[in-house]
This record gives C-alpha cells, structure tokens and sequence, in this order.
C-alpha cells in the first residue's frame, strides 16, 4: 500500500492481509486526525516518539473521554466506537488494526481532520452536540 500523505502528517502502511494491517505513522504537533469510526475493525495505537491524545465519543452513554499516551503508551479501540487522535508532540506511532475483516472500507469519518490554530483543539458544545448526533444517526 505505500506511503499515504494525511492532514497530520504521514501513513506508511507495512502488512496488510484479511486479518492485522500494520501502519506507521509520523505525525505532526498541532493536528488531528478525523473523527471516525471503524464498523469492522479494531484499532490500537502505540507510541514510539512523541505524545498523542486519543478521544472517544460514547455515543450510546453521551459520553466523552480521552487519554494520553507518551513513548511507550498503547491503547485499542474497538469497533464502533468514534474517536480520533490529536498530536501533542511530533513523533511516531505504530497502528494495528484487526477484526472481522481489515478493510479500508470499513471507515465512515465525521470530518477530515485538520491543523489547529495555535496548536489547540478545541470541543465546543455544538461540536458535541454535531459528533454524538451524526454517532447516533450512523452507528448500530
């Protein structure tokens, strides 16, 4: 699959089969990824360089949480749950995805990402209110 160029920076995608696919990502201080969910597919994050920040939106509770996750920090999300992760320090992540089925299909995205004004990301009330709305109306 190569190297994919993304709003936050960069996605080398190493293995790919119908069981794990295995990315690594570069990635840039000051950007998100899209806020998403996967229908099919697990999906974990662990850190090597840098610093991330994972949020999850509970849409089924209205419910927000994140983490955070230094060199050496891991987590899994599984599937149908919506999430993104913001970069609070450039580094590099290792991306696993397993499940079902590991399809780049299985992906259905609230937005795009993007880069922060003065590095900050900010959830604001009709944020929210759009995220667990577009949750509820798109997950089963």
């Amino acid at each position: 699959m190569g190297i994919e160029n993304k709003v936050w920076g960069t996605a080398n995608h190493v293995l790919y089969s119908d069981d794990i696919g295995i990315s690594y990502l570069t990635v840039e201080k000051g950007h998100r990824c899209s806020i998403h969910y996967h229908s099919e597919r697990w999906n974990s994050f662990q850190v090597t360089e840098g610093k991330i920040r994972i949020h999850v939106f509970d849409h089924q509770n209205l419910a927000y949480n994140f983490i955070d996750l230094g060199e050496g920090g891991y987590t899994k999300i599984e599937p149908n749950i919506l999430h993104c992760f913001e970069v609070l320090e450039t580094g590099k992540v290792v991306e696993i995805y397993w499940g079902t089925t590991v399809s780049f299909v299985d992906i259905v995205r609230f937005d795009v990402g993007e880069k922060f004004k003065d590095d900050i990301f900010e959830l604001d009330y009709k944020t929210m209110t759009d995220i667990f709305k577009f949750a509820k109306e798109n997950i089963e």
